[in-house]
């Protein structure tokens, strides 16, 4: 069940995103550099979804749910490590995508409510979007 809180949490969460693609674009002034604070945000972030993912495969048992979990976090973090490019900015923008996938997956199985799989898409598609457009600017 989505309380009103854990609704306005989930879109909070894109702000850090937006602020970062709005220091790289000098519409706000630098109170860290906008890379730093991307990769150091969406680390974390993508961490966050990779360990929900993990306690989702834990209740359902399901192996690529699992494997999957596991995957994403290793692979945000040889990004974050080696990658801090912007192609590794669109390859973070592809595994958020992806965790949304797996998300789907958690959804047809009934381990995600309607509410819940609806807002994971805007907010997957937006912050998206926003990696997408901190890559190419």
């Amino acid at each position: 069940m989505m309380t009103p809180i854990m609704r306005r949490l989930t879109y909070a969460g894109i702000a850090p995103f937006v602020i970062a693609l709005l220091i790289k674009w000098e519409v706000l002034a630098p109170f860290v550099e906008a890379d730093l604070m991307l990769w150091g945000y969406a680390t974390v972030i993508a961490a966050f979804m990779a360990g929900s993912h993990w306690g989702a495969a834990i209740r359902s048992g399901d192996p690529v749910v699992l494997l999957a979990s596991n995957g994403f976090a290793l692979a945000v973090f040889a990004l974050a490590v080696w990658m801090r490019t912007p192609i590794g900015v669109i390859f973070l923008a592809i595994i958020f995508a992806a965790q949304l996938l797996l998300d789907r997956r958690l959804q047809i199985q009934a381990q995600l409510s309607a509410p819940y799989w609806r807002m994971r898409v805007i907010v997957a598609a937006m912050v998206c979007a926003i990696l997408v457009l901190y890559a190419i600017t």
